[in-house]
């Protein structure tokens, strides 16, 4: 089994490199080519994520050039392991192609890093967007996201029809909704495993990339990876007290919010189909009340029960920082 894995420049900057996530300086080459795929690449390391062998587009296993650089190839046959994975990550970027047999020459192709921060173009989000940008910076993903163009409440026609209306402005939460679906059906479209949704308030704890992928080894097949949430319904503004230990993996639903999450092919096809068309807000897509009759017909639906493969760390690892700043969503 063989992955390589090609870095992508930051946009503006070109670096590939980023800076420690105390922003104190530049990773060396390991800790570097960690960092910068922590949250993109390891997501893809589980059964849930690289199960789908069939679902990627094929191409045939030839060098990677140039033009190549803002793509992942995996070239599967089975699940990887997730030491492999790191492996795997850590050789390509010393220069070297991490090998093991049993590869075939199947390669699916990811575009770009899966890791996406929902905001609202133009000036209307750049205090969000600035934020977004500093709170990646520090854990080490500077230039290894995408800002995805969030639906405007104001003006969005689609939105708009979706709800019946003849035009908007239309509820702010709604409009999430259908910017989260967009991903998901972007997912599903590109067959990519899974992938990473900030919401543009988002604030990571300390140490995120590496709490993160310590305990990434134990996460089973999953629908969603929950990294903050409400608890109680309550949003959470300020990081816990414990901001160096390693999480807990803990199965459930811990609460309403999608800020931070990680959400798998699978889960994605769930959540777009619960809510197309739109019935409730991104979170509540999660809820089986709102689920049509057929979707997962067989699965406990009483209250308290789990109906899908749910997650999430303990503590949170992501809270809503910047809830209070002009131009969500």
């Amino acid at each position: 089994m063989t992955v390589v894995v090609n870095m992508i420049r930051d946009d503006t900057s070109g670096d590939v490199t980023g800076r420690n996530e105390d922003g104190s300086g530049r990773h060396d080459d390991t800790v570097g080519a960690i960092a910068m795929t922590i949250v993109s690449m390891m997501l893809c390391i589980d059964v849930a994520c690289l199960q789908h062998k069939h679902m990627g587009r094929k191409h045939d296993s030839q060098p990677v050039s140039g033009a190549e650089k803002s793509k992942v190839v995996v070239m599967t046959a089975e699940p990887m392991k997730p030491r492999l994975l790191a492996a795997a990550v850590r050789g390509h970027h010393s220069g070297a192609v991490a090998s093991f047999a049993g590869a075939t020459r199947e390669t699916f192709v990811v575009d770009r890093w899966s890791t996406f921060v929902i905001n609202l173009a133009g000036p209307l989000g750049e205090a969000r967007r600035l934020h977004a940008i500093r709170e990646l910076a520090k854990v080490g993903l500077h230039g290894r996201y995408q800002f995805w163009p969030a639906v405007s409440a104001y003006d969005d026609a689609s939105l708009a029809k979706e709800l019946g209306k003849k035009h908007c402005p239309c509820d702010p939460q709604s409009a999430l909704a259908l910017s989260h679906r967009r991903i998901y059906e972007a997912i599903i479209a590109e067959r990519w495993p899974c992938a990473t949704i900030f919401e543009d308030d988002v604030s990571l704890a300390r140490n995120f990339s590496r709490r993160l992928e310590a305990v990434s080894n134990s996460l089973p097949a999953f629908d969603t990876l929950q990294l903050g949430y409400c608890k109680r319904g309550k949003k959470v503004s300020t990081g816990p007290d414990d901001q160096m230990s390693l999480p807990t993996l803990k199965y459930g639903w811990p609460g309403a919010c999608l800020h931070a999450a990680i959400i798998s092919f699978q889960g994605a096809a769930l959540l777009a189909e619960v809510n197309t068309p739109l019935r409730t807000h991104a979170d509540g897509a999660m809820d089986p009340k709102h689920w049509p009759n057929q979707t997962r017909a067989f699965l406990d639906r009483k209250p308290g029960s789990v109906p899908g493969s749910y997650w999430y760390t303990e503590p949170i690892l992501a809270w809503q920082g910047a809830d209070t700043l002009a131009g969500g969503a």
